[in-house]
């Protein structure tokens, strides 16, 4: 089957606001979600009654790490989980505790082997007819993320992304990923949170990221991130690297022929050769 590469190009708008609550979702929760929320014309006033179609089809094509078949079965639990979720919102004093659910209604068609949901009306506030400050993205720049942590730290960077600074301390850090008593050792949140969130934006997303740590005494208290946005070769750098690349191996591989011979006589050889 032919995949499905338009939605992988859809934008994910969220207000800057939002990506500061605290909330956990597995990565086929977020999945589901993200595909959903690039649905949304952020421009527009959404509600309720607008309802958001995904087919495993379309994630599978987006994320596929997964045979189908277990991306049917994950995708249908992820549904399930997806009706009880929360997002936490702590006021400044962290005094008041306000809980927002994802979704007022989810369903999982086994026929059509698809998803449908419609967004609470309080979510749909942080992510459709928005003119405060707020964080855009493509799909595709998480599309290969694997770990649950990594699409959230991600978000969090590329909030700044005109800066190309920010430091979190790490009981934010942690309370924005809604990890509650989870990893409580440092050196267990680095391995299994930093670390490996860090590699993939570094490897899949349009974000080269490095980070470094405050102390107090010996203790880590918060997580500096440096981070640029990766420049992207134009199709004629890429060209002419590719030329490059082929005049060298052919230059390797015929060193007699070549050598003493300029550039322009190479290339004419070379095209004598095809």
């Amino acid at each position: 089957m032919t995949k499905d590469t338009g939605l992988a190009d859809n934008i994910v708008v969220k207000r800057n606001d939002f990506l500061q609550m605290a909330y956990s979702l597995s990565i086929q929760e977020q999945r589901i979600i993200l595909c959903c929320v690039s649905q949304i014309d952020s421009r527009e006033r959404a509600t309720q009654k607008d309802e958001f179609v995904v087919s495993v089809q379309q994630i599978h094509d987006i994320f596929g790490d997964d045979t189908q078949k277990n991306m049917y079965r994950g995708l249908r639990d992820a549904t399930d989980r997806l009706g009880n979720r929360w997002i936490v919102k702590r006021s400044d004093d962290s005094k008041r505790v306000t809980k927002l659910r994802w979704v007022w209604k989810i369903q999982y068609n086994d026929d059509m082997g698809d998803i449908t949901l419609n967004f609470s009306r309080d979510v749909l506030d942080y992510l459709s007819d928005i003119s405060k400050t707020f964080t855009k993205y493509k799909l595709s720049d998480v599309s290969k993320f694997r770990c649950m942590y990594s699409i959230r730290i991600y978000e969090l960077l590329q909030q700044w992304a005109g800066v190309g600074e920010v430091e979190y301390s790490l009981d934010d850090l942690k309370e924005r990923l809604d990890l509650g008593k989870k990893y409580g050792r440092w050196a267990d949140f680095k391995r299994n949170v930093i670390d490996i969130s860090v590699d993939e934006i570094n490897k899949f997303s349009n974000l080269q990221v490095s980070y470094g740590v405050r102390k107090s005494r010996r203790k880590i208290t918060g997580v500096q991130f440096n981070f640029t946005t990766k420049r992207k070769n134009s199709k004629k750098e890429i060209s002419s690297t590719n030329e490059a690349d082929k005049m060298m191996e052919f230059v390797r591989a015929n060193e007699k022929l070549t050598r003493g011979k300029s550039e322009y006589e190479i290339r004419k050889q070379m095209n004598k050769r095809k």
